[in-house]
């Protein structure tokens, strides 16, 4: 691993801690997508099949502009795209993350989601870009990780107001690791 290269996850979350419902973002905040989009274009995104499928409904089906690294447990599942990698597992994702990194001379790995990739991560990320979507989602289905505060700083917070077509205010918020730089 490099340590000059962090690992940041990129998500947004309701104020229940959903993350999803049935495979789509349970509500509309054109800020939170442009950032997602400003933060990870250009670097390397890990993300779950589902996540990664579930970009059709968006019309952005691969991420462009970015490596998409997809993780799933089924060994047969293929996506032809230059862009796309298929990984059946974390360690090799990350793997060639880091290599992709250094190839596009950038200094951060993106996780993109969905829950289980999160958690499976959370141990090794060093900074969360978490996108507090102030609703609540109720029947919400996938959840983002519980985190300790004891391990993680709150270095940033932004409230915004939603825009046209947004159904909630929402923050953005900073979290980095404490024992990381």
């Amino acid at each position: 691993m490099n340590d000059n290269v962090k690992i940041s996850m990129v998500a947004a979350m309701s104020d229940d801690r959903a993350i999803g419902r049935k495979n789509t973002i349970p509500w509309r905040a054109k800020g939170d997508l442009r950032f997602f989009k400003d933060q990870t274009f250009g670097k390397p995104v890990i993300m779950g099949r589902k996540t990664f499928e579930s970009l059709k409904h968006a019309g952005v089906h691969p991420l462009p502009g970015r490596p998409n690294l997809v993780v799933t447990r089924d060994e047969n599942y293929q996506f032809d795209h230059p862009d796309v990698t298929i990984h059946t597992n974390i360690k090799d994702a990350l793997d060639l993350a880091y290599k992709l990194a250094a190839e596009l001379n950038v200094d951060e790995i993106c996780i993109g989601g969905g829950a289980m990739i999160y958690a499976e991560t959370m141990d090794v990320a060093d900074i969360i870009y978490l996108t507090e979507i102030h609703c609540t989602v109720g029947d919400g289905d996938t959840f983002f990780p519980e985190f300790s505060k004891d391990e993680w700083q709150e270095t940033y917070r932004d409230l915004r107001k939603a825009e046209d077509g947004d159904t909630a205010d929402y923050s953005f918020v900073t979290w980095k690791r404490k024992n990381s730089s």
